[in-house]
This record gives structure tokens, sequence and C-alpha cells, in this order.
């Protein structure tokens, strides 16, 4: 779990440290070294920190290496560590997952609350997500949001399903300092600042804002941009047509793209900026727009699935056609100049954050784990 903004992992460091602060026993098992905040807080818990070796040897095909070596250092961890729920969160871990829990002498309930959103979207990632919800293994799927639920509605035919809140610590993110949150982002003083946290890959929607301010600049509005976010092995390209995109026009004092945010300061960047945009084409829920409306910004998204299930336009956030940044720059121009509009908005975002707090959110978990051990 590195320090991103936004996303699955995100999820999973929230849900840990909600139930270790309800009192519950927490393993973590990842596949690389954790925070130490994070592993402070697991090993206050009771529990322990285990990152399996990874290291191939050569001598197994890669997939075979991965499914196999892994799941056997899982199931070695489980032996040494009995565990009343296994909470897996990507496909690979629940495949791992099932294989350790083969063992009759493990009697572990496994549950799983997946983030996966493009690998469906191709088709050996759709082969193996049918694979993985058609699993007789997993005692639960525990989706956090109504597309997930529909994406295990479909998928799965074993119709163990029981949905959870999401949740975030409203408190944390309305407790943000501005000031300092604009020193360490380098806004200028007296400029807009926008702000777009978020992984960097082309469904995310950056390229849209980038030409979506550039438009809002040659019609007059001095703003500046700060691009939040992290990068894998697939965005190197993307991160470059971003970059180009941005010297070829002339950007480079006032748009920034700024890699692997601590998530501790993510209450501050949020206080800094005057709009917080989500140009997604597509979102699971958007917990980062939930923590934007929690900090008392002006939120700008898109009109997709996931922001659709807390978004109002015009009542908590102002939200524009996917893929069209001429779409986003009338909403940003709004934004701009309608303070009334904004502060309406404002208003209605820190209403609505409070529905997904983490006080609801944690404990309806743990009542879903209590729910799958009484079966």
């Amino acid at each position: 779990m590195p320090p991103v903004t936004g996303g699955g992992e995100v999820s999973v460091q929230n849900l840990l440290y909600g139930m270790v602060g309800l009192g519950v026993q927490a393993h973590l098992v990842c596949g690389n070294e954790t925070t130490d905040a994070i592993a402070s807080a697991v090993r206050a818990s009771g529990g322990s920190v285990f990152v399996p070796d990874n290291s191939y040897d050569g001598h197994r095909l890669v997939w075979e290496h991965q499914m196999f070596r892994l799941g056997q250092q899982l199931h070695t961890f489980l032996t040494d560590h009995p565990v009343d729920i296994v909470h897996v969160f990507s496909h690979g871990t629940a495949l791992m997952a099932s294989m350790a829990l083969a063992d009759d002498q493990l009697d572990a309930k496994l549950v799983t609350s997946f983030f996966e959103m493009s690998a469906l979207e191709t088709p050996a990632g759709a082969a193996r997500g049918r694979f993985v919800h058609g699993l007789n293994t997993i005692d639960c799927f525990m989706p956090t949001s109504r597309h997930y639920e529909g994406v295990v509605r479909r998928l799965s035919p074993q119709g163990r399903v029981r949905p959870v809140r999401q949740g975030i610590d409203v408190a944390r993110f309305a407790s943000g300092d501005r000031e300092r949150g604009r020193k360490a982002l380098q806004a200028t003083p007296g400029i807009p600042l926008l702000i777009c946290p978020s992984r960097f890959a082309r469904y995310k929607g950056q390229m849209e804002l980038l030409k979506a301010v550039h438009q809002c600049r040659t019609e007059g509005f001095d703003l500046e941009l700060r691009l939040l976010g992290s990068a894998n092995c697939g965005t190197p390209g993307y991160i470059e047509e971003m970059t180009t995109f941005i010297d070829d026009h002339g950007l480079q004092d006032r748009i920034k793209l700024i890699f692997d945010t601590p998530y501790h300061e993510m209450p501050d960047v949020y206080a800094a900026a005057d709009i917080v945009v989500q140009p997604s084409w597509r979102e699971g829920l958007g917990l980062s727009a939930l923590e934007a409306l929690a900090s008392g910004t002006c939120l700008i998204a898109t009109d997709v699935t996931g922001f659709d299930e807390f978004c109002v336009h015009e009542q908590n956030a102002l939200l524009w056609t996917a893929k069209d940044p001429r779409s986003l720059a009338r909403q940003l121009t709004r934004a701009l100049t309608e303070p009334l509009l904004v502060e309406q908005l404002r208003t209605g975002g820190a209403k609505t954050a409070q529905q997904y707090d983490s006080a609801v959110g944690m404990p309806d978990h743990l009542v879903a784990y209590e729910e799958v051990l009484g079966r």
C-alpha cells in the first residue's frame, strides 16, 4: 500500500485503520513494504505485517511462480497466524487465498472487495474476472459501491453478496491548513488553484483537463493546476504526452505534475485548492471526490458511473461530459465567476460527505464480517 492518493490502496488503508480503531486484530499481507504508520497500527492491534518473497528464481513459468510460490507463502503465514476472516482486494490475491485456504485445517472465511475496473475491459482480464467471480471458495463478496455491486451480481452465480458502506474520515479532511497546503504546492498568491488527485492513466482524463485549462487561459482566466498522482509501468507514455502538451503550450509555470504525495498531506492539499477536478471516464466510486467534498472545496466531476452515486449537478458539484474539454472549460468558468454558486456547492458537498463518514462505513464492515462468520 504505497502513499498514493485515491484508488483501491486508499480504500484498503481506510478499512485497515477503521478495523484497528474498532478493536479488531489485523494482519497485513502486501506486495511491498508499507509505511511506518500503517505497520505501527497493525502491530498495535496485535497483528503483524508480512511481505512475501517475490523474487523470481527462473526455474518456473512466471505465472506458476506468482500463483504457487506466493500461495505457499500465504498458506504458511495463515497456518502460523490463524485468523477468522481473509479479506482480499484483487483477482490475483483471491486466487492465491483460495489455494491457501484449501487446507481443511484453515477454517477462515474468504471475502473480497474488488477495485479492478480496467482489467475487465481486456479479453484476458474479462476472462479472469469471470473465473474469479465464479469461485465457490469465496464466502462473500463485499462491494463498496453500486458499480462494484453490479459487477458482482452480473458475474457471480453464487449470489453471496453483502454490500458495505465506503468510509472516509470527514473530520480529518475538513481540518486541512490552506496556507500550509499552498506553500507545499508552490501556489502563486492571488491565482486560483486547481488540483486533480488521481492515478496517472488515460482513462482518468488528465489530458482533457489540460486542454480545458488551456482553453480557459486563452479566454483570459489565469489559473494554476497541480496534477497529483502515481505512475506504474503502463503510464510512462501517457505522462510524456501530458508533459509534451504542457511544454508545447507554454504552461510550465502554471501546471505541475506531482508524484506520490503522502496520503497524510492530502487534507492540506484539498484545503489549498479553490477547485478540485475529477475528469475520469469511469469510476468505481470516486474516493478523492468524496474527500474533496469533506474538505469543503468546490468539486467539478464527470457525469459518469461512480460519481453519480453522490454528486448532484449544481447542488454539491458541477458535472460535465466526460472526454469533452469544452464541457469542462464551461464549468470551470462558472466556478471562477459565480461565487454564490460555489458557496452553495461547498455547503451541499459538506452535507453529502457526512453520509460517507467512516463512523458509519467502518461499523458496517464489522457487521458484515460478523454475518459471514455466523453462517
